[in-house]
C-alpha cells in the first residue's frame, strides 16, 4: 500500500510528480491552499480523502488532472472550488460530477466514457469540452458556455436529452467519434 498522507499541510499550495510512487490513497484534506493536483497516470488511486474523489476542501484549486487513474470512481466533488479552471478526469472510473455552482473560471473539461450526465451553467470562460472515446451520455444541459470553441468526441445524434442555451455560439471545431 502506497498513501500520500498530508497532516498540517496548510502551506502545500501543489502535488504533483506521485505518479512513481503509485498511491493507492491520498489523505490531503489538510492542504486547504492547495491550487493545483497532478496525480496523472496512478493506476491504483482508488480514493481521495477517505471518500472516492473529494476535493471539497480545497477552495483555491485552479487545476485538476487525475486521467489515467482507473479505479478512482464515484463523484468527483470540486463544489466548493470556485476557481478551477482545467479539469482532466479522462480514463477513470468517475460517474459525476459536483461542481461549484460559480463555473466562470473553467476553461477546460476533460471527461471519462463513465459519465452519464452533464450539467454546466454559466461557465462562461469554458473554450473545450473533450469527452473520452466511447461515451454514452443520456443528457447534456449548457446554459451560458458561450466562450465554447472545441467540443471533442461528443456525438449529438446519440444523447437523447440536450439543452444547448447560448452555449455554441462560438464553436469552431466539433469532433465526433
Amino acid at each position: 500500500d502506497q498513501e500520500v498522507l498530508i497532516y498540517g499541510g496548510s502551506n502545500v499550495k501543489s502535488i504533483k510528480g506521485i505518479t512513481s510512487m503509485n498511491p493507492n490513497r491520498m489523505l490531503i484534506g489538510s492542504a486547504t491552499r492547495l491550487i493545483e493536483l497532478d496525480a496523472p497516470n496512478c493506476p491504483l488511486l482508488a480514493d481521495i480523502n477517505a471518500n472516492k474523489a473529494n476535493l471539497a476542501p480545497h477552495v483555491y484549486l485552479n487545476k485538476v488532472n487525475l486521467s489515467g487513474c482507473p479505479l478512482l470512481g464515484g463523484n468527483l466533488i470540486v463544489n466548493q472550488s470556485p476557481l478551477i479552471r482545467e479539469i482532466d478526469i479522462r480514463n477513470t472510473s468517475i460517474t459525476g460530477l459536483n461542481l461549484s455552482s460559480n463555473l466562470r473560471n473553467l476553461e477546460i473539461l476533460k471527461l471519462p466514457a463513465t459519465i452519464p450526465n452533464l450539467i454546466l451553467n454559466d461557465a462562461s470562460q469554458l473554450h473545450t469540452l473533450e469527452f473520452e472515446e466511447g461515451v454514452n451520455l443520456q443528457s447534456v444541459s449548457m446554459t451560458n458556455c458561450n466562450a465554447l470553441e472545441n467540443v471533442i468526441n461528443f456525438d449529438l445524434l446519440q444523447t437523447p436529452s440536450i439543452t444547448l442555451n447560448n452555449s455554441y455560439n462560438n464553436v469552431a471545431e466539433l469532433y465526433f467519434r
